[in-house]
């Protein structure tokens, strides 16, 4: 009995004194041992991820798209309009520029787009108007129509998991993989949506 206490303690101090020696940081000014290095908390890394992603989306709602200027022109439609009402309140408070996304057929509407902006942005009180403005394509791809056409069928099912609608990958589409069954419509495809 005394055997097995003395080696469980021996066994113990030896544990201890190699763990402690594997971490290199400063001595623990209680007992003198050297503290333990703790990992980080769960999520820490992915919450990292999370916010680039959210700070990403966010900036998308600084970008002006083609279809909101009204026929194809120099002024903003109903929506383009209420946008930039948006987007001049929230400016003043976030580090983004206002992106407007180029007409690639004629860069004297760009241009016109682009000095619209800088002076609606201007009469609102907002100086720094002419370095934030800026036409360019915006970070955000668009989705292509047989990605759409799954997204939209999964939203309309209350889905957000994102597992189903191609069973992780191996197909999809319109006739099949909605409910989670391997997909076999003619839109499938490998990204699992």
């Amino acid at each position: 009995m005394k055997c097995r206490i003395v080696f469980c303690l021996l066994a113990f101090v030896c544990i201890d004194w190699s763990y402690s020696q594997a971490w290199a940081d400063p001595p623990c000014r209680i007992f003198g041992r050297k503290s333990v290095l703790m990992p980080a908390p769960f999520g820490t890394h992915v919450n990292g991820w999370f916010d680039a992603q959210a700070a990403s989306a966010e900036a998308d709602q600084f970008v002006i798209y083609p279809q909101e200027w009204f026929r194809d022109g120099t002024t903003l439609g109903p929506y383009g309009s209420y946008h930039l009402q948006r987007i001049t309140q929230r400016l003043p408070g976030v580090p983004f520029q206002v992106i407007i996304q180029p007409n690639l057929h004629d860069a004297k509407i760009n241009q016109a787009r682009q000095t619209f902006i800088i002076n609606h942005l201007l009469a609102a009180g907002i100086n720094d108007a002419q370095a934030r403005v800026a036409v360019a394509f915006p970070r955000a791809e668009g989705l292509r129509g047989d990605e759409a056409t799954r997204i939209y069928q999964q939203h309309l099912l209350g889905n957000s998991g994102g597992q189903q609608g191609g069973n992780a990958g191996s197909g999809g589409g319109s006739s099949g993989g909605v409910l989670g069954l391997p997909g076999g419509g003619a839109m499938g495809g490998s990204r699992g949506y």
